[in-house]
C-alpha cells in the first residue's frame, strides 16, 4: 500500500515510512479517503441499496460533493480506489458485484453504470486479450492523482461537460431509483443536483430558460435521455410518467393533457405524437430541431462537403431505427467480436496494430445464412450502436447492360467508399455493406463458355484483388453458405447464422410481443420456426389488425398469423420426435 495513503488512514500505527507527499489541502485529501474505507467495508454485500444506509450517508455525501456525482456512481467508484490503494490492478464487473453481493439479474443495470463511468473518465474500460473480450476496469490515474493532492482541480480538468453526459447520468438516476424502490423526493434531490453540477451546459441553459415546472422538466430530461442515450425511435410517454410521478392522478392528469395537446411540452412543440394521425401518448418523440437546440448538433455524423453517390445508397446513423437482435449462442459470440472490433476506440487499436505488423488497415466479414436471420440487420445495427454511416451496394446495383460495364461499376463502388470516408466530417470510417452478393462470392467457373461467363469470371477476380487491398470496414452478407474458396481467406471474420433455436425464437416472441401470455409465447416458438423477419411481418399484420378490426384479441388471431406467414413455401412447423438439419 502506498505510503502516503496510509499515512493519512486514522487511528492506525504506522512504521518505518517516509513522509507523505505535499498535499494542496491535506484535510481534503485525508477526508476522501476515509470516507472511500468507510463506504468499501460498509457496503460489502449490502448491494445498491446501501447508498441508503444511514450509517454511510455522511461518507456518500463527501464523495459526491468530491466527485460531483450521485451516490451510485461514489458507490462504484469506491472499489477502484479502495484496490488502487492495494495496489490489486484491474477489476471485472464480477469483482464488483462480488463486493456488493447482487444477483445475476443485477448484472446490466452494473455495466450500464460502470460503462457511463467509463465514459466521465472515471475508469477506464481494459480487455485481457483481444479475443476473450473480458471486461476489466482501472481507475483513471487523473482521479487517483486528485485524491493523493487532495484537490479536485484535476478532477475539473477530466469531467466532459456536454449535454450527452447530463443525459446518460440523468438515465442512470432514473433507473436506479426506479430498480430500488426509493422515495420520489430523494430521486427529485438527486436530479437537482446533477441540475446544478451541469448548468453552465449551453443545452440545459437553453431548456432551463423555458421555465418549466419541475415535473414537466424532469419528464422531458426522461424522454430526452431515453430517445437518445437509449437510441429508442419512439419513446412511451406513459411509462416514463410512471417514473418520474408517483401521484396517480398527476399521472392521469398529464397523459390526458397530452392527448389532447394541451400540455406544456406539447404546446412548446418540444414533444410531438411520432404519428399525426394517430395521437398515442405511447408513440412520441422530439423533434429534430429540438433535438439539435439540446445537443448542438454534436451527436449527428455530418458530411463536410455535399456528396451523393452514383452507384451505391449513403445511410446516415441517424436515419436508421434501432431494433433488438436476437442469435443462437455460438452466433452470439461471434457478432459481438465483430461489433465490440468496430466500436471506435477498439477499432482505431486495431487498425494502428495491424499497421504496425506491416498489414493492410481493413476489416472484411462476411454473414451467411438463410433469409431473415438478421445478417442486414446486424449491420444496419452496429452501424447505429457506432455512429457509422452505411454505405450499402447490391450486385444488382453494379451489373450493367453492356460490354465492360459491370466491371467498371465494381472498381467505381470502391472509390465512392473511399469519397465518402474523406467526406465525413467526424473521421470515422463507414461501413460497406455489400448486400446479397451471391452472385459474385459464387464458386468460380472452370472453363468460360460465352461472353456472359467471362464477365462474371473478370468480375470475381477483381472483386478478390479489391479485397486484398480494402482499407476499411466491409460486411457482405449471402444466402447460400456454399461460396468459393478463394475468397475465404480473404474475410477476417466468416459467421454463418442458422435460424433461431425455440429459446432464441422465445426471446424474439417475448420481445416483439409485450402483451403476450408465456403459455402462447411457449406454443408459438415451438409450433414454429420463426425468424426475425417472419415476427417482423406479423407485427405490421397486428398493427393493420387492430385499426381494421380492433375488437380482435391478439392471442385469438396470432396462431393462425403465424400459420398463414409459410402459406407459400413448404411447411414450416418445428419437427417433433426429430431434428432437422
Amino acid at each position: 500500500m502506498p505510503e502516503e495513503i496510509l499515512s493519512i488512514r486514522p487511528k492506525k500505527k504506522v512504521t518505518n515510512l517516509a513522509q507523505p507527499v505535499d498535499f494542496e489541502s491535506f484535510t481534503t485529501g485525508k477526508q476522501v479517503c476515509i470516507c472511500i474505507e468507510t463506504v468499501f467495508l460498509g457496503a460489502r454485500k449490502q448491494g445498491v441499496k446501501s447508498i441508503d444506509l444511514p450509517s454511510l450517508q455522511w461518507a456518500f455525501r463527501k464523495l459526491n460533493e468530491y466527485f460531483m456525482v450521485t451516490s451510485i456512481s461514489s458507490l462504484l467508484i469506491t472499489p477502484f480506489v479502495y484496490n488502487k490503494i492495494l495496489n490489486r490492478g484491474k477489476q471485472t464487473i464480477n469483482d464488483v458485484m462480488e463486493w456488493l453481493g447482487c444477483n445475476i439479474a443485477d448484472t446490466p443495470m452494473i455495466f450500464c453504470y460502470l460503462n457511463g463511468l467509463v465514459c466521465d473518465n472515471f475508469l477506464k474500460k481494459n480487455y485481457t486479450s483481444f479475443e476473450s473480450r473480458v471486461n476489466c476496469y482501472t481507475l483513471n490515474d487523473i482521479v487517483y492523482k486528485s485524491i493523493l493532492k487532495g484537490t479536485r482541480t484535476f478532477l475539473e480538468n477530466k469531467r466532459e461537460m456536454t449535454m450527452e453526459s447530463m443525459l446518460a447520468e440523468f438515465w442512470n438516476c432514473l433507473d436506479l431509483f426506479n430498480c430500488i424502490d426509493t422515495d420520489i423526493d430523494e430521486f427529485e434531490e438527486t436530479v437537482a443536483s446533477l441540475y446544478e453540477i451541469y448548468d453552465s451546459v449551453p443545452g440545459y441553459i437553453w431548456i432551463s430558460s423555458l421555465q418549466l415546472k419541475p415535473v414537466d422538466l424532469n419528464l422531458f430530461m426522461a424522454i430526452a435521455s431515453y430517445q437518445i442515450i437509449k437510441e429508442k425511435e419512439e419513446v412511451d410517454v406513459e411509462n416514463l410518467l410512471n417514473w418520474v410521478e408517483p401521484s396517480i392522478n398527476t399521472r392521469k392528469k398529464i397523459q390526458l393533457e397530452i392527448i389532447n395537446g394541451k400540455h406544456n411540452l406539447i404546446q412548446q412543440q418540444l414533444i410531438n405524437f411520432k404519428n399525426n394521425q394517430f395521437a398515442s401518448i405511447e408513440s412520441m418523440v422530439i423533434p429534430e430541431t429540438v433535438l439539435k437546440k439540446l445537443l448542438g448538433g454534436s451527436m449527428l455524423v455530418k458530411i463536410k462537403t455535399k456528396f451523393e453517390p452514383k452507384r451505391g445508397q449513403l445511410i446516415m446513423p441517424a436515419d436508421i431505427v434501432t431494433e433488438n437482435l436476437y442469435y443462437n449462442d455460438d452466433e452470439e459470440q461471434q457478432i459481438n467480436m465483430i461489433s465490440n472490433a468496430l466500436q471506435e476506440n477498439e477499432y482505431k487499436r486495431v487498425k494502428h496494430d495491424l499497421e504496425k505488423a506491416g498489414l493492410i488497415p481493413g476489416i472484411i466479414a462476411l454473414l451467411a445464412g438463410p433469409p431473415g436471420t438478421g445478417k442486414t440487420s446486424f449491420a444496419y445495427q452496429v452501424a447505429k450502436n457506432t455512429n457509422r454511416p452505411i454505405f450499402k451496394v447490391s450486385f444488382e446495383t453494379i451489373k450493367g447492360m453492356f460490354v465492360g460495364e459491370s466491371e467498371k461499376n465494381l472498381v467505381e463502388v470502391f472509390k465512392e467508399y473511399k469519397m465518402v470516408n474523406e467526406a465525413l466530417e467526424d473521421g470515422k470510417d463507414a461501413i460497406f455493406l455489400f448486400n446479397e452478393c451471391d452472385g459474385l462470392l459464387g464458386n468460380r467457373f472452370k472453363s468460360t463458355r460465352n461472353s456472359a461467363d467471362a464477365m462474371h469470371q473478370t468480375m470475381q477476380t477483381l472483386l478478390l484483388d479489391q479485397f486484398e487491398n480494402f482499407q476499411g470496414i466491409l460486411l457482405a452478407t449471402i444466402n447460400n453458405i456454399n461460396f468459393d474458396p478463394a475468397y475465404e481467406r480473404r474475410f477476417l471474420f466468416k459467421t454463418i447464422l442458422k435460424n433461431p433455436t425455440e429459446q432464441v425464437r422465445r426471446k424474439i416472441l417475448a420481445n416483439s410481443f409485450k402483451d403476450l401470455s408465456s403459455e402462447m409465447i411457449f406454443k408459438l416458438s415451438k409450433d414454429f420456426e420463426l425468424t426475425g423477419a417472419n415476427v417482423s411481418n406479423i407485427r405490421k399484420k397486428i398493427i393493420i389488425q387492430k385499426i381494421t378490426n380492433p375488437s380482435i384479441a391478439l392471442e385469438e388471431s396470432i396462431y393462425d398469423m403465424c400459420d398463414k406467414e409459410f402459406a407459400f413455401s413448404k411447411p414450416r412447423r418445428a419437427s417433433i420426435g426429430f431434428i432437422q438439419a
